[in-house]
């Protein structure tokens, strides 16, 4: 038995579409404490998914400076300023792999929450 208070009643984006705008039913609307509620955690996976692009600048020096990747560089191209082509190579791609696959991944999620509903996903 779902819990009291549970929506595990309201329609699916798939189930909406063949009805009348007008038919939601009343019990999928949600009070404001847990709107807000939703809000806020919403901010907050926003906040946390997108700190990987918006932050990575930060990021790569200080991977830089620890000396990630920095094993196929030569000790006369570490000593001049402590990288070299093939580490800023190496973190370049860990970017341009990481970023897509963080929206990919939320376009996924986002679907299945559409068309499964939130009591599955």
């Amino acid at each position: 038995m779902p819990p009291k208070g549970s929506n595990n009643d309201c329609p699916t984006l798939a189930e909406t579409k063949s009805e009348e705008p007008s038919s939601t039913k009343d019990s999928c609307v949600l009070p404001p404490c847990r709107r807000r509620m939703l809000v806020a955690v919403s901010v907050y996976v926003m906040i946390i998914s997108s700190a990987q692009a918006f932050g990575w600048i930060s990021l790569s020096i200080i991977l830089t400076r620890e000396g990630h990747f920095s094993e196929n560089c030569t000790q006369q191209e570490l000593s001049e300023d402590n990288t070299c082509d093939r580490q800023q190579e190496k973190l370049s791609q860990i970017f341009s792999l990481a970023t897509p696959l963080v929206w990919i991944g939320e376009f996924i999620g986002g679907q299945l929450l559409d068309h499964l509903g939130q009591k599955f996903v």
